[in-house]
């Protein structure tokens, strides 16, 4: 309890810090969006296929809603971007949650054929869904003050929420599989995901040190000593920093 406690403000104390860098707020903006923007999966657009295969037309219109909804989120938050300096992480793809998604995930899930696609598809979107969710919630426990940054975190969260109500639609009208094997399937998302997870959040935190983000000399010396402890392999399953 406490070493949860502590890792909390400690991520919330990190968080503050990126959001009032503009360029690691940029860098940011410019992730989420690309994550909304992936989450149809790999290059293939999973959200037409599973409307073109499930026949159910409230569930087909769930899944257009999912769909449309992040296309818009992904435009609103490039929306924020201010001015065109950020950082470029174009060849650092072990900082890019989307590729490791994409490539864990998605490469052998590019078509959905069968129910077990179906359920594999909306069991990583839940898994996205719940970590977009804790993320934001952060965001807003920062005490950032931007306050058209705050009304977007703010209704990202609600629809997300609404997300993760379809996902379980979704999945649980899929009756061929029973649910001991559901949960199996969704645990084993779930834990690739936390891996991922924290591998960005380690390298990003460490990005971020050597970038200098930090505004006074105190509190880069701070940093510092934390990404030296991350290095050694403290603070294992460190994480909700994105």
């Amino acid at each position: 309890m406490i070493k949860n406690y502590f890792q909390t403000k400690l991520t919330i104390k990190y968080l503050y810090s990126v959001l009032n860098s503009q360029k690691a707020l940029n860098s940011l903006m410019f992730q989420l969006a690309e994550v909304e923007e992936g989450e149809s999966g790999g290059g293939e657009n999973l959200f037409d296929k599973a409307i073109n295969y499930v026949k159910d037309p409230a569930l087909k219109k769930m899944i257009e809603i999912h769909k449309l909804d992040e296309e818009r989120h992904a435009k609103e938050l490039k929306s924020l971007i201010r001015g065109d300096y950020y950082y470029d992480l174009e060849d650092r793809k072990d900082l890019s949650y989307l590729y490791l998604i994409e490539k864990r995930f998605f490469e052998s899930l590019t078509n959905i054929r069968n129910d077990i696609d179906l359920l594999k598809f909306f069991s990583i979107l839940k898994v996205l869904e719940e970590r977009a969710i804790e993320n934001y919630q952060l965001y807003l426990r920062t005490g950032f003050k931007k306050k058209d940054f705050i009304y977007l975190f703010q209704n990202i969260i609600k629809d997300e929420k609404k997300h993760l109500r379809f996902c379980d639609k979704v999945i649980s009208s899929i009756s061929s599989v029973n649910l001991s094997k559901k949960e199996r399937i969704y645990l084993s998302y779930k834990e690739m995901e936390e891996e991922i997870f924290y591998q960005i959040t380690i390298g990003m935190m460490q990005f971020h040190v050597d970038k200098n983000i930090f505004p006074n000399k105190s509190e880069r010396l701070f940093w510092q000593l934390i990404k030296f402890s991350l290095s050694q392999g403290n603070f294992k399953k460190y994480s909700n920093i994105a």
